[in-house]
């Protein structure tokens, strides 16, 4: 049992300092002037997500220590733990959702700087030039 409390506790530990490390990071884009939105989405995300890590724990670590409490309640089994596993898939897809983003906005920034755009359309334009069968199809 120590082991489970362990765990569960060092689970919160990493939880806390990722809340902890995303408060700081939105702060400081605060603090240097008005947040875009993409941070603004970016920090929701984020807080959303590690506040339904936390239940998830919560529930995994009370639903293991405290099994005697559904003995005689098939229902309250089945609808906790139903009720853990789709907390956690929801966890899943939001943590998709945010790396998506993440990786869309991340592009479009590498796309916007040093002129990364105008270099890409050249490179089709000779590749279309040379009759090769471009890599990247464009309309």
């Amino acid at each position: 049992m120590w082991k489970l409390n362990l765990l569960f506790l060092s689970a919160l530990i990493i939880t806390s300092l990722l809340i902890r490390h995303e408060v700081r990071r939105y702060k400081d884009a605060r603090l240097s002037g008005a947040v875009n939105d993409y941070e603004r989405r970016r920090f929701t995300r984020r807080i959303f997500g590690a506040l339904v890590l936390c239940i998830v724990l919560a529930m995994t670590y009370f639903g293991y220590t405290n099994i005697g409490a559904f003995l005689g309640y098939p229902w309250f089994f089945a609808l906790y733990w139903l009720t853990s596993i789709i907390l956690a898939l929801s966890l899943i897809i939001l943590a998709v959702l945010d790396a998506r983003e993440v990786f869309k906005y991340t592009i479009r920034n590498y796309m916007d700087e040093g002129g990364e755009e105008e270099r890409l359309e050249r490179f089709l334009s000779a590749e279309k030039a040379e009759g090769k069968e471009p890599l990247v199809k464009t309309e």
